[in-house]
């Protein structure tokens, strides 16, 4: 298991879970993720038949004043990353019987909203990555798997809402009063759905299911937005115009 911290290893080796071995991982450093290849080499003679790719930034922001250097940043985790740790793992995966790939994307994927165009295009991009690598893989009996979260609980809305939003912390005034309205609009549909959320172990249980079943499913779609099943929601907006679906969002 990948983490950022020694505080996280820590909290992990606490659990006593003799077969959990966390390591500092981070995605974008080519060293650090060929040192994660040589640490699951060395597991030896278990096989390594799972590769989850959870590693996500957010940054919500009107696209046009968004700053790029930031948006760099968060491909090379959102996506790019993603190819790293896939290209680096998929040797030991294809060794294994029925190797898996688990890919964590979004549902603004395609259902994306204001403030929302950077982040959600970097999981549009790994939808269309891992449709790509399920036909590639398909060849050595390996299945990948996008997971699909709605709006789940995760310490992530605290860091880029209220005080702690990008439009907060990093705006001038003039830029601020630019997209003030939308702003506005946006903090109170946050408000109104964090009370909402939908336990994170809807997304754990879906990647167990992913890595262990005999037949995982290609895509899962899991939580709620806005308190409706996302399955529901995702079907819905594939039926309706898309003038329709825009209005629907910017009237939340």
């Amino acid at each position: 298991a990948g983490v950022r911290k020694e505080t996280d290893i820590e909290a992990l080796q606490s659990a006593h879970l003799p077969s959990l071995h966390p390591l500092i991982l981070d995605v974008t450093k080519p060293a650090d993720v060929g040192a994660a290849v040589e640490h699951a080499r060395a597991l030896a003679p278990l096989p390594v038949w799972g590769l989850v790719n959870n590693a996500g930034l957010g940054y919500p922001i009107p696209v046009e004043l968004a700053d790029m250097e930031r948006v760099r940043k968060l491909y090379e985790v959102n996506v790019l990353a993603i190819i790293a740790m896939t290209q680096a793992f998929a040797p030991l995966l294809r060794a294994a019987p029925s190797g898996r790939i688990g890919n964590v994307g979004s549902a603004t994927g395609t259902m994306a909203t204001q403030c929302d165009g950077i982040y959600a295009s970097s999981k549009h991009a790994v939808e269309g990555l891992t449709d790509s690598l399920r036909l590639e893989f398909s060849a050595w009996d390996m299945s990948v798997s996008l997971l699909v979260p709605g709006q789940v609980q995760s310490d992530m809305w605290g860091k880029l809402t209220g005080h702690n939003a990008p439009a907060e912390k990093d705006l001038n005034p003039e830029q601020y009063a630019l997209y003030e309205p939308l702003f506005e609009q946006v903090d109170k549909a946050v408000s109104g759905f964090l009370p909402l959320l939908s336990p994170a172990s809807v997304t754990s249980e879906a990647i167990a299911h992913a890595l262990t079943k005999p037949h995982p499913k290609t895509r899962y779609l899991v939580a709620n937005v806005n308190g409706v099943p996302l399955w529901f929601l995702r079907g819905l907006c594939g039926l309706l115009p898309d003038r329709l679906v825009d209005f629907i969002k910017l009237n939340l």
